[in-house]
């Protein structure tokens, strides 16, 4: 993983930060893109962390809520296909979690696409492992992974 640039910081993200946001958001996921006011909504939920990658212009960010049960749901994670592979999403992910766990977390988990080959593999280096399957998860039908990381002791 590579450390951040000197002008880069990984802070929550704010009202001003949505447009480029949701430009990252439909470029990542096309069709499955979350309207704005629900990306917004994520803002002002106190059980919600919602962080940006900022190196002078948002180029990732990461979206997640504590849930029932000390479970850190990771919803959202994307990263301008020019800053991938560069650790900008292990970075969000890694700082996610610890923001989650200081909230209670114990066990993280999310959903991905089961052709996501690419967000799989990310995972699964990030400590995942697929625990299940939600079928037609998504718009088109395509069923999800679930995947999960318990925090070791």
């Amino acid at each position: 993983m590579t450390e951040m640039a000197s002008n880069s910081v990984i802070r929550r993200a704010s009202k001003e930060d949505l447009p480029a946001i949701y430009r990252i958001e439909v470029d990542v996921f096309g069709e499955d893109a979350w309207h704005p006011i629900a990306l917004g909504f994520f803002l002002y939920l106190d059980l919600a962390r919602f962080i940006v990658y900022d190196n002078g212009e948002i180029v990732g960010y990461a979206i997640g809520v504590l849930e029932k049960e000390n479970y850190g749901h990771i919803l959202n994670i994307a990263v301008r296909d020019n800053h991938r592979r560069k650790g900008v999403g292990s970075l969000l992910l890694s700082q996610l979690e610890a923001e989650l766990e200081k909230l209670g977390a114990k066990t993280f988990y999310l959903e991905v696409r089961v052709d996501n080959y690419d967000a799989i593999s990310f995972y699964r280096k990030n400590g995942y492992n697929i625990e299940g399957l939600r079928k037609k998860y998504y718009r088109d039908g395509m069923d999800a992974l679930i995947m999960a990381k318990k925090i070791s002791a």
